[in-house]
């Protein structure tokens, strides 16, 4: 929710109280489990991929020389132009790559081949395309660097944008401490971590567990 200056201050003055109230929601509902509400979560993220596809799309057709950016030469001149501060610019980019560490974590619910179909026909090209919609927008429109991934779409669709881009960031999160249980539960097994309480809170479906003292652990983190 970062950057919304387009809403006014008093819509940027319910993003805090909002996001702590999901927080609490989020980290309470862990120990019932997700089965019953993550049938949602996957026709969720395939719309908030196909709307970052979408939104990338159109504003590539306005500026499709932004599609040199593919070109690695690119990337060299850049650095030739820019010198040192290219490369500290690099550092920048390392965060676009974040949350990669969610898809090792959840391979121990799915398995390789879904995270790697998935990645590679779905999250990867919306990503891509999504990223070079912002660049190609920037260049037309340099005053939009307040807001640039927002300013993608059109006014009339910037509330539903909002409500799923908080739908996603919600399933996000949910993937990243159901990965934690997972790994904390192999590293158990491997007896390379203490033994804790695990409680499964499915009966069909063996990843969905709970584990209260990392669920606690977590949302310290998180609130500190």
């Amino acid at each position: 929710m970062e950057g919304l200056v387009i809403f006014g201050d008093s819509f940027q003055k319910a993003v805090v109280p909002a996001t702590v109230a999901i927080l609490i929601v989020l980290f309470s509902a862990q120990r019932f489990g997700t089965a019953k509400i993550g049938v949602v979560f996957g026709p969720v993220m395939l719309v908030w991929f196909v709307a970052l596809s979408a939104s990338g799309i159109y504003n590539i057709i306005q500026y499709p020389e932004i599609l040199k950016a593919a070109n690695p030469a690119e990337g060299y001149k850049f650095f030739l132009r820019k010198k040192y501060i290219g490369w500290e610019l690099l550092g920048a980019v390392v965060l676009c790559i974040t949350g990669g560490e969610a898809m090792f974590a959840d391979m121990g619910h799915f398995g390789k081949w879904p995270v790697r179909v998935s990645w590679i026909s779905v999250v990867y090209p919306s990503i891509l395309l999504n990223y070079f919609g912002q660049g190609a927008l920037l260049i037309r429109n340099p005053e939009v660097i307040d807001d640039p991934f927002f300013r993608l779409f059109p006014k009339k669709l910037l509330i539903p944008m909002i409500i799923l881009a908080t739908m996603a960031t919600v399933i996000a999160s949910q993937a990243l401490i159901s990965g934690a249980f997972s790994v904390v539960q192999q590293a158990i097994s491997m007896k390379i971590f203490p033994k804790v309480k695990i409680i499964h809170t499915s009966t069909t479906m063996e990843g969905q567990i709970y584990i209260p003292v990392l669920n606690y652990m977590l949302e310290q983190c998180v609130s500190s």
